[in-house]
């Protein structure tokens, strides 16, 4: 492999290094100034249902010890009591925004020492302005947790497989190879992975693949050594013990998943999570990393091979899971950073020796940047955080209710977190009464009394409905209701508007 981040000339390699150095420190700073974003808006937006439900069980089902993940419920919970106690949008959302920017400055030190500097530092900056990333960096839930201990833990392991030598003769590095040491780190490094499942069980997959990859050098032409393969099985003994441990947990945990997630034919499945992985990670930057990932492996660069045998086998395994169980694309987010860093092979390939050649990485460093940074731009302002506007839609529908009124809501729990602002126990709302296809009779039920009722509708939802029940409750808010407002809220490719009906 050849160095990315020496620019040799007149000016000599110890100029050249300095002027590397300040490249990848202005990136990674431009980098965290663009994550700083994760904190703009958070308590603006309404909560969706699973945040109010992360609410609800920190206070119920934590206490049962109902939930395979208490950690992230007890530190969502910690941090609202550390800011006064009041659970508003900012204080669910505080430690996820937290841990989201972090990932930005781990990603640097993850990837820098195998990657090169400014690798490194444009991944940084990838993952600091993918809307993708900063929709989970302001959601009350544990999905940027995984990801901040996935990356600790896996810049420990990479330390470990690959050392990169020292520059030898006109700038050029041997190639980077796998060799056994820092024992530690691969422990620790293991731990840190590992231990991410109690936030969320795909950094099992991740340790799994990372326990795997290295194995599969030999194929893809990348061959390590004796060191290597000593390695290798030192980190494969370690996750070995810690899956025997962990077993019966994961497995019970996918038990449970997979009778909740069951529905839908296997082709659906699959092609939900393609499609949702495709578009959330965005089609530009899942097509950049499939070029570089193919570059790499045509020049044997072991570090990216590896890198991107990281992602493949982590999206394959998430590929088979969904058929089994619906699996959307938040289940592969760890391995997005992975993603953002193999996308990056071709800034520095060769040495840079012209403005020409740097001119030429720049751009290509702005032509995966630029379009996120729009994204994540239009996130913060006319998609209202790509999430439906449940507060207006409920806070409308209760200022026009009268005493007597019968509210029916999609998403009732979160129609009672705000209606009933010290209501702790979500999961059984009393002011908003249930509206999804489990329950689609009870607008009928209801619609034998003379009380006047409000329909909070997300119409996107009722695709979800068994057919006969669909068409039964649209024909309901057509022949007998009224719309009397709307919430729009317009991003591609899904429907995040909200209907408010009323039946006199």
């Amino acid at each position: 492999m050849e160095s990315e981040d020496l620019d040799l000339g007149a000016a000599g390699p110890g100029n050249a290094l300095r002027a590397a150095d300040r490249r990848a420190w202005i990136l990674l700073a431009l980098a965290c100034l663009v994550g700083l974003g994760r904190f703009l808006r958070l308590g603006q937006w309404s909560l969706w249902y699973d945040e109010a439900i992360t609410w609800a069980d920190a206070n119920h089902a934590l206490g049962a010890g109902q939930l395979y993940n208490p950690a992230g419920y007890r530190a969502i919970r910690a941090t609202v009591g550390w800011l006064g106690g009041v659970p508003d949008e900012f204080a669910l959302r505080l430690l996820p925004a937290a841990l989201g920017w972090l990932s930005i400055p781990l990603t640097y030190w993850a990837f820098a020492r195998g990657a090169g500097r400014t690798r490194a530092a444009v991944a940084a900056l990838v993952v600091a302005a993918s809307p993708w990333q900063l929709y989970w960096s302001q959601n009350a839930r544990f999905y940027t947790m995984a990801q901040a201990l996935g990356l600790l833990g896996g810049g420990l392991v990479l330390r470990a497989l690959f050392h990169s030598h020292d520059q030898a003769g006109r700038g050029q590095q041997r190639p980077v190879g796998i060799r056994p040491g820092l024992p530690w780190n691969v422990l620790v490094g293991a731990a840190c992975v590992g231990a991410g499942a109690v936030f969320h069980l795909q950094n099992l997959v991740l340790l799994a693949v990372l326990v795997c990859a290295p194995w599969l050098l030999w194929p893809l032409g990348a061959r390590p050594g004796p060191a290597g393969r000593r390695a290798a099985i030192f980190l494969a003994g370690l996750a070995l013990i810690g899956l025997l441990a962990r077993l019966p947990w994961a497995l019970d945990v996918w038990k449970t998943y997979e009778i909740k997630k069951s529905s839908g034919s296997v082709v659906e499945r699959l092609s939900h999570f393609a499609l949702s992985t495709g578009f959330y990670l965005s089609p530009l930057l899942a097509i950049a990393f499939l070029v570089a990932w193919l570059g790499a492996l045509r020049r044997r660069d072991r570090f990216f091979v590896f890198s991107g045998l990281v992602v493949v086998l982590g999206i394959a395994a998430a590929g088979v899971a969904s058929l089994l169980a619906r699996v959307t694309a938040q289940y592969v987010f760890v391995f997005s950073p992975w993603v953002a860093l193999v996308a990056t092979w071709p800034i520095g390939r060769s040495s840079v020796t012209s403005g020409r050649g740097r001119a030429l990485h720049f751009g290509y460093g702005a032509l995966l940047t630029t379009p996120l940074l729009v994204s994540s731009v239009l996130y913060l302002t006319i998609r209202h955080g790509e999430r439906p506007r449940w507060r207006e839609a409920y806070e409308y529908v209760w200022n026009q209710r009268g005493p007597e009124d019968l509210i029916l809501g999609m998403a009732a729990p979160v129609g009672e977190y705000y209606l009933s602002p010290e209501a702790t126990d979500l999961r059984q709302p009393e002011r908003v009464a249930w509206l999804d296809g489990f329950r689609a009779a009870v607008p009928h039920r209801w619609g034998r009394r003379t009380r006047r009722t409000w329909f909070v509708i997300r119409p996107d939802y009722l695709e979800d409905w068994p057919a006969e029940d669909r068409e039964r409750m649209r024909r309901l808010l057509r022949e007998e209701c009224r719309l009397v407002q709307r919430f729009p809220v317009t991003v591609e490719g899904r429907g995040l508007s909200l209907d408010v009906y009323t039946r006199p």
